[in-house]
């Protein structure tokens, strides 16, 4: 409940700024909050509330920043590090009518007006930014019985690939289906971070299974930019996701003994331990460092419910795997591999897989 000065007492200066402004956020436009479509300067536009807001030709997120009654700033991002905006690329002046925002653009707040007509939508920001993609696919590119291209996005420059070819075409569709909704995902990324740069392709393809993946960049505007490694393993006969890791007997939780025989994870920590002797000071002697092994032992391999949620794919000689315990300092080792050989691999398995090249 917000208290009013009693009768005949005048509120103290401190408070009557704090008394307006709670009025004025109460007053704020019903349209504040509701993704809005139309133009702006004979531009197509969509809007999240009056926060965020993207030219659907250029698609890149920008901002509105509140400078006065009806008055807003147009910004970069609140994902970018321009917070203070000194340079506004355009001024908005808007009013309500009914389930429409009017009102002017002006390039600087004495220039000429042009008009400003939006209508609201019950359609998401993400699903309108995403209808003005606009796609390309690249050169054809094939392995055996499969085939794919670079499919591109040319506003926010996400380039991933899509398959063309299979053993199977349920399969690819499925495959595909889901590539898709990685696409469109990272397309909204792209236009509404400061960057974001996923480097993903094609890792391995046989006639029983293809892996995509790679390292993505991105900066959301936090302390600094980051990355990750991410890679997928898909079954092309049924379009199904391969988990590598839950095919694998589970490993004792506490240290992990590396001569350990039928353990995946040992394998994978024996394969770690033997490239490290030669990247001493790098990435994968760091790894080593971090989960405190020596010749015989790692004493601290993080795991959650058994699982080490590690990046892994196929390659001719075996699995790799991405052994991922960098902090962010180190976050550039992130997508490093060892390759476990298919022989250990088998040895670690539940149960027999035909995925597995003979």
């Amino acid at each position: 409940m917000i208290s009013t000065p009693a009768a005949g007492r005048t509120p103290r200066p401190a408070c009557r700024w704090k008394i307006a402004l709670v009025f004025a956020l109460l007053a704020q436009s019903a349209l504040a909050d509701t993704v809005c479509v139309g133009k702006v300067a004979g531009q197509d536009v969509v809007t999240n509330g009056l926060l965020a807001f993207a030219y659907l030709r250029i698609g890149h997120e920008l901002s509105l920043q509140k400078r006065g009654p009806n008055l807003y700033a147009e910004c970069p991002s609140d994902n970018s590090r321009n917070w203070e905006c000194e340079e506004p690329t355009g001024w908005w002046e808007l009013s309500e009518q009914g389930e429409r925002l009017v009102g002017t653009w002006r390039k600087t707040r004495t220039g000429s007006a042009r008009p400003i007509v939006l209508q609201a939508t019950t359609r998401s920001y993400n699903d309108v930014l995403l209808s003005a993609n606009r796609t390309v696919i690249g050169k054809p590119m094939r392995t055996g019985t499969v085939g794919w291209a670079l499919k591109k996005e040319l506003r926010s420059g996400v380039a991933l690939p899509v398959l063309l070819t299979g053993p199977d075409p349920a399969g690819l569709a499925r495959i595909n289906a889901a590539l898709a909704k990685q696409f469109e995902a990272a397309a909204v990324d792209a236009l509404t971070m400061e960057d974001y740069e996923p480097d993903e392709k094609v890792l391995y393809a046989d006639e029983r299974m293809v892996a995509i993946g790679g390292t993505t960049g991105f900066d959301g505007g936090g302390a600094h930019p980051s990355e990750f490694f991410s890679a997928a393993t898909w079954d092309l006969r049924t379009g199904d996701a391969i988990d590598w890791e839950a095919l694998m007997r589970p490993a004792a939780d506490g240290a992990v003994d590396l001569s350990r025989s039928g353990s995946f994870l040992a394998a994978v920590l024996r394969e770690l331990q033997r490239a490290a002797k030669d990247d001493d000071g790098s990435c994968l002697s760091g790894a080593t460092e971090t989960m405190q092994c020596n010749e015989r032992v790692c004493a601290d391999v993080p795991r959650v419910e058994g699982r080490t949620g590690w990046q892994m794919y196929p390659t001719p000689q075996g699995l790799a795997v991405a052994p991922d315990v960098y902090s962010e300092a180190a976050r550039g080792c992130r997508g490093e591999t060892v390759v476990v050989p298919w022989r250990d691999v088998r040895g670690g398995l539940k149960e027999p897989s035909a995925l597995l090249p003979r």
